[in-house]
């Protein structure tokens, strides 16, 4: 957690940035984010506005992981959705929907 201002009896003094910092860190490690790199991601915070760049960088990397892995999970979610037999139909896929049967690999 970045620095939390103290007052002068040194009592923490949270304001809402420092509450919305750990909501922010579970978002984060729902994007796959490695603890590595989110302990670089907050020391990059701490440095102020010369991190901005490689903060935006970090994040934009994230995001293009999690619409990857989106598309991944809606290619499994249209195999669910077919409910495949274990016996295949005589015309047609036994997993419809699927870019690629069980077991099998592009």
């Amino acid at each position: 957690m970045p620095d939390v201002e103290r007052s002068h009896t040194g009592r923490r003094r949270f304001g809402n940035r420092d509450l919305d910092w750990p909501a922010f860190v579970r978002k984060l490690r729902l994007t796959g984010m490695p603890v590595a790199d989110m302990v670089r991601f907050a020391e990059l915070v701490r440095g102020g506005e010369v991190t901005f760049d490689e903060r935006r960088e970090i994040l934009q990397q994230a995001r293009r992981d999690v619409v990857a892995r989106l598309a991944e999970l809606q290619d499994t979610l249209a195999c669910t959705r077919s409910q495949p037999t274990m016996a295949p139909p005589r015309r047609r896929s036994p997993w419809p929907g699927c870019s690629t049967a069980p077991g099998h690999t592009a």
